[in-house]
């Protein structure tokens, strides 16, 4: 069958990412994983691609555009194993590849335990650690990678952010005395705040402004994609913005605001945190579907994130499942019948 069309899964791993999109034209799939949760999910993440290549007789097991969208342990650590058992062809990788650059000067270990941000540096070490780890793995097998940075052309898609000298400048306020100490605190307050019971988190959650409070730069400079489809000339824009906070976010509104008004599709970012997105930054992009990756507690998602999107469009979570599949699907055009479950979206059934 000759399919036109467009497929986005997310696969439910709690506080996790993987999404598979399958982009159709004339028949040809392009697939392209974002993402591949963490290493301990490597199997079910395996099990679901392989499945994914039997939906028709067209689907393949090639992975044409792998993306990973920052280097936290919970969107690339999956995708390290997945390159090195090597049950999946890849044509290209996306990584933002820091060696050999500014953006982590030689002595900032030294320098961050001296201001006593030890748990920053904590944050920073692993997922440098996990970036090369996945950098390595790629080479090893011979695959090409490129920095995904703003303006470069995916496959179908197209990267909004970030740009250089915002990645450069995000990077650099790690290493600024005031700023790196006020990261660290608010790393201290997170871990704190799992011994906390969920009527108090709820009741802190509730105290507080969407967008207000610390994202680290690492979620920050992750890598933001449009994929347009449909009318060349008025195209749906689909949102893809990983762990992306309102920073972020702002340098794509700002870099193309008309493009990014009344989105159809938003992958919500970060799990649904409350932090992630601004009112003002939800009532632009005023997504018509939003999707989010999340385990369903107190904070991912956040009820007051989930009630701002749901003004504008329907909201559906991994947490919240109506189906046997461990998955969510989105489709629009001509594309195979894979047998699912209508979803319930967020609070309709309350």
């Amino acid at each position: 069958m000759s399919y036109n069309g467009i497929e986005v899964f997310f696969q439910n791993l709690g506080n996790a990412d993987s999404l598979y999109v399958r982009h159709w034209v004339n028949g040809i799939p392009t697939n392209i994983l974002v993402d591949g949760g963490r290493k301990t999910h490597n199997e079910q993440v395996e099990k679901f691609l392989t499945e994914r290549s039997n939906d028709a007789p067209e689907c393949t097991t090639t992975i044409h555009h792998l993306i990973c969208t920052h280097s936290d342990d919970d969107h690339v650590g999956g995708l390290v194993p997945l390159v090195e058992n090597g049950n999946f062809p890849i044509q290209k990788a996306w990584v933002h590849d820091l060696r050999g650059t500014e953006f982590l000067p030689d002595g900032y270990a030294a320098q961050l335990r001296a201001w006593g941000a030890t748990k920053l540096l904590e944050k920073i070490e692993a997922s440098e650690q996990t970036r090369l780890a996945f950098i390595t793995a790629l080479e090893n097998h011979r695959i090409v990678h490129e920095d995904p940075f703003a303006g470069v052309q995916i496959g179908p898609m197209i990267v909004g952010g970030p740009r250089v000298d915002f990645y450069r400048d995000q990077y650099s306020k790690m290493l600024q005395e005031d700023t790196a100490k006020g990261f660290n605190s608010a790393l201290v307050s997170n871990s704190v705040e799992r011994f906390l019971t969920e009527t108090m988190l709820k009741t802190a959650e509730a105290s507080k402004e969407l967008g207000d409070g610390v994202t680290t730069p690492i979620n920050e400079v992750s890598t933001i994609i449009l994929l347009p489809y449909g009318n060349d000339t008025n195209p749906d824009i689909y949102l893809f913005t990983g762990d992306v906070g309102p920073q972020g976010l702002d340098q794509v509104i700002d870099a193309v605001p008309d493009l990014l008004e009344s989105v159809k599709w938003l992958d919500t970012p970060h799990h649904g945190s409350r932090r992630s997105m601004r009112q003002d930054q939800i009532d632009h992009i005023a997504p018509k579907t939003s999707f989010i990756s999340a385990k369903g507690s107190v904070k991912h998602p956040s009820r007051k994130m989930v009630n701002a999107l749901k003004k504008h469009g329907k909201v559906f979570s991994t947490d919240y499942l109506a189906s046997s599949q461990n998955w969510l699907r989105h489709s629009a055009g001509a594309v195979p019948n894979v047998s699912t479950t209508p979803a319930t979206p967020l609070y309709d059934k309350e």
